[in-house]
């Protein structure tokens, strides 16, 4: 929108300059725009090009790679809207299957799992090929085991064909995922219950200084009320009992809220060594030069 305003306002400018420029130089133009990281600049060029040669057999791949240079300024939401064009300008198009695929990468960005996920389960519902299907289903799968969703990542890893599960590793990664013993666990009922000591929770999951933190302070101002209403200062000793209580409180709280963050980071720890043992699944990237083998890594 901002583009069609601003050539309608600049007319003479930009009409002289792009109506003269032959369509392969204006997709080259673009391209090395692109290939030199000037993203910006090349998302206003492939802009550009849609914008004066819609006809154009390129015209497909110049308005993907529109959204695609705004993904890699990391504008993420400016990419979802210029994919959305893609698929609502050629709905037909391989363009229009890959944008549907950066959608859900750029809410995978944006840390929205249930809507990256919902897109990928559009491209199931909606594509007859297998091959697709099944890229899809590894994908959300792999969307799934870093929201922590281990189970619904089972089932869609299972869910891929059985002709496609050597491909991406299915029987490998199932196998680690059923293993117990992969996954290092601390239970949120045990840090809450050894926090009953200031501090117990924090040494469960091996965070001793604030384990350490925990115990001094707790301690040290149970004390000082104990020693306020020994020598008559009643005000005195309700008021540090009350900041020990607090204290407290916040060490069997923060025990708790440890394991979970230790469960958390074992995890994501797990799921990079899964990553680095199988691996992501080879697939189809478009290039501005065209159709290239991209491994699709990050997830």
């Amino acid at each position: 929108m901002l583009l069609t305003v601003w050539i309608l306002l600049c007319p003479q400018t930009l009409s002289a300059r792009q109506w003269q420029m032959h369509p392969a130089d204006a997709y080259k133009f673009a391209q090395k725009l692109y290939e030199q990281q000037d993203f910006q600049a090349a998302a206003t060029e492939f802009d550009r090009f849609v914008h004066f040669f819609a006809d154009d057999d390129r015209a497909p791949d110049a308005a993907f790679y529109a959204g695609m240079a705004r993904f890699s300024m990391q504008k993420y939401q400016q990419a979802i809207d210029a994919f959305d064009r893609v698929i609502r300008s050629y709905p037909g198009a391989k363009q229009a299957i890959e944008a549907r695929f950066m959608i859900s990468r750029c809410y995978q960005k944006q840390n929205d799992i249930e809507s990256s996920a919902m897109m990928l389960r559009q491209i199931i519902r909606q594509q007859t090929d297998p091959k697709i299907r099944d890229r899809a289903r590894s994908q959300m799968a792999w969307v799934l085991l870093k929201s922590g969703d281990i189970s619904r990542a089972r089932s869609s890893f299972l869910a891929i064909s059985e002709k496609n599960q050597d491909r991406y590793n299915v029987a490998a990664i199932v196998s680690s995922l059923d293993d117990p013993d992969e996954i290092k666990h601390k239970s949120p009922l045990t840090a809450g219950l050894l926090s009953a000591v200031p501090g117990g929770g924090y040494l469960y999951t091996g965070r001793f200084r604030e384990a350490g933190v925990a115990f001094f302070l707790t301690s040290a101002l149970a004390l000082a009320s104990w020693q306020c209403f020994d020598e008559d200062l009643p005000a005195l000793g309700a008021l540090t009992g009350l900041a020990g209580l607090g204290f407290y409180s916040g060490s069997i709280a923060g025990g708790v809220a440890s394991a979970h963050k230790y469960n958390y980071r074992q995890s994501q720890h797990f799921i990079r060594r899964l990553k680095d043992t199988h691996g992501p699944a080879v697939s189809l990237q478009l290039r501005p030069r065209g159709a290239m083998l991209a491994i699709h890594g990050s997830f």
